[in-house]
């Protein structure tokens, strides 16, 4: 059985999951509207409205088809790869910021299939410049030989397993920096997963190539398979540390317990990622090997992830504090997550905070190399709205306003007090009469930003989320911390184990004035959250988390009981138990410390 981190029925309310939303002063009910059995709904929100502060969202005035993929090359133009599989090159004419113009660089003529996955090829790359595209049946290279930007060759890398019904099969790929390539093989049979005939026999096998992780050597003559258990690995990434994460389908809408949410996966060579999961008769000799960090509410569908890095020698995406984390798309229901991992000895823990609500499918990411963040969303409803000939957009997020406050952890102080701690000092002017405008929800399914969410995936599952209830929380009062920087937010007891919105309004930044006009919202979620692995020798692994606050640090202290699962397989289920804060001084970075 799958087992997933849940937290502990006493004491929950230290652990509850706190999100925040601060909204622009004017009259809420005015910005919002009541949707039965789901929460207030923002009256023509903006196509993407960031939770938190500092930034400006421009559309690039370019007219194309829906794009899965976006990457930069290093001569700074911008290559995409669309749903029809056509490959573009963007490039700014007139030094607005804006990529204004685009020219063919290959056109597909039914050559790829079901394209979903875009990884450029280094500089200087022996075999031309280019991009390797996996497709339905293959993965190919595409390259330009003769240096005109014109690709003239499609070499088939890697081929030879047997296709799916589905029009995706093989997804995302990335290099190793030894050359090699990685990319996923979609599950054999996503309803039926262990393959159950009418007789009740399963044909499942683990030695099959789908529903793997893929590795063909640089020189292309070999591949090989990394992992089993994968459902579909959307989108791939080497860390800093070299170690090689995908993002993961969520499978639990159509089997019970494969894969309950979206995912953020760890790949290790030979562990099993629980799709389809461990079963006495159907699949009995696996070990289960849990997420790095699961999103949720279920049904998100995870697809493009990259890690905020530098680009061709450029800055990260947005505070310098975000540099490093990988930037995770939600496609079916337009979201946008920060994750940051902390590599320990027994494994990776991770938090992640939302920071941008769509409302178009959001399938793919990527930083520029000025250190703006370019997303590309399909048009139409979930999953996979208008298909190869819609019309989709890109836009360009920028951080624009670095001296905005930014909000960099949230907690339930105790069972009636909330805090939500800043960068920078707040200013007090601002916040007057702060506890009359404030409002806070909680419920099973409530999560920040739930206003600006439009995108509804058509499934029961889905359906259901919204359907619970919701409940106000009555608030007491409101104050800052001596220093300015920690905002303390006085409720009524919280008694629930679910998870809690908070409301309140936030003085207009110039974002409010562009084309396409923010609602100043922030949203944050408890760090309580990031877990602790479990490993063979029974230990008890605690880990103090450090996020940077300037001149001081929030501290959250996770532990984990462990268990003895499989000697062969270490760093196994993790359960995030409790958490608490102290205040250091002069910490320069986010950090993982090992608990002495």
């Amino acid at each position: 059985m799958r087992l997933q981190s849940k937290l502990p029925a006493a004491g929950c309310v230290w652990l509850v999951s706190v999100a925040m939303t601060l909204l622009q002063t004017p009259a809420i009910a005015q910005e919002l509207k009541r949707v039965p059995g789901v929460s207030l709904k923002a009256i023509n929100p903006p196509p993407i409205q960031m939770l938190v502060p500092g930034f400006t969202v421009r559309e690039l005035p370019v007219d194309l088809t829906n794009v899965n993929n976006v990457r930069f090359r290093d001569d700074g133009r911008l290559m995409t790869l669309g749903y029809d599989g056509d490959l573009h090159l963007l490039s700014d004419t007139n030094g607005d910021g804006l990529e204004d113009k685009s020219e063919l660089f290959w056109k597909n003529a039914g050559s790829l299939r079901g394209p979903l996955g875009l990884l450029l090829t280094p500089t200087g790359y022996a075999k031309g410049r280019g991009a390797f595209v996996p497709s339905k049946g293959k993965v190919s290279l595409i390259v330009d030989t003769d240096d005109d930007d014109k690709a003239d060759q499609e070499m088939v890398v890697a081929t030879g397993w047997q296709e799916i019904p589905q029009n995706v099969d093989a997804v995302g790929i990335t290099m190793d920096k030894e050359g090699a390539l990685y990319f996923g093989l979609g599950t054999a049979n996503y309803a039926n997963a262990y393959m159950v005939d009418d007789a009740g026999k399963a044909a499942y096998d683990l030695k099959s190539e789908r529903g793997t992780v893929q590795r063909v050597l640089p020189d292309f003559s070999k591949r090989e398979t990394v992992c089993t258990g994968i459902r579909f690995p959307i989108a791939f990434a080497f860390n800093e540390a070299g170690d090689l994460f995908c993002s993961e389908q969520e499978g639990a809408t159509w089997l019970p317990n494969g894969n309950p949410l979206d995912e953020l996966l760890h790949i290790q060579t030979g562990r099993h990622y629980g799709f389809p999961p461990r079963h006495p008769r159907h699949n009995p000799s696996v070990i289960d090997e849990p997420s790095t960090f699961d999103y949720g509410p279920q049904h998100q569908s995870t697809c493009g992830m990259v890690f905020n890095n530098s680009v061709n020698g450029g800055p990260n995406f947005g505070p310098s504090a975000w540099a490093k984390q990988a930037l995770v798309c939600g496609e079916s229901r337009g979201k946008l997550w920060r994750t940051q991992l902390f590599k320990t000895e027994a494994g990776y823990v991770a938090s992640t905070q939302l920071f941008a609500a769509l409302q178009m499918l959001t399938v793919d990411g990527c930083v520029a190399p000025n250190g703006d963040f370019v997303v590309a969303c399909h048009s139409g409803p979930p999953d996979w709205g208008t298909g190869p000939t819609g019309k989709g957009k890109l836009f360009r997020i920028q951080y624009t306003h670095p001296s905005a406050p930014q909000p960099v952890a949230a907690w339930a102080e105790s069972p009636n007090e909330m805090r939500i701690a800043f960068d920078r000092p707040l200013d007090p002017v601002k916040l007057r009469n702060l506890a009359e405008q404030v409002k806070v929800e909680y419920g099973e399914f409530v999560r920040a930003g739930d206003c600006f969410e439009t995108l509804v995936p058509p499934y029961a599952v889905v359906q259901r989320q919204l359907a619970t209830p919701r409940y106000p929380l009555q608030i007491a009062g409101a104050s800052l911390t001596g220093d300015l920087r920690t905002l303390i937010v006085s409720t009524a007891m919280m008694k629930a184990n679910a998870h809690y919105a908070l409301t309140l309004p936030r003085d207009a930044d110039a974002s409010q004035t562009t084309n396409s006009p923010q609602r100043a919202q922030i949203d944050l979620e408890d760090a309580g959250a990031i877990r602790a692995w479990i490993d063979e020798n029974r230990r008890v692994h605690q880990r103090r988390v450090a996020v940077d606050r300037g001149d001081q640090r929030i501290e959250m202290h996770v532990g984990a009981a462990l268990r003895n699962l499989d000697h062969h397989h270490p760093a196994r289920r993790a359960v995030a138990v409790r958490q608490r804060r102290r205040q250091l001084t002069n910490a320069s970075q986010i950090r993982a410390l090992r608990m002495a």
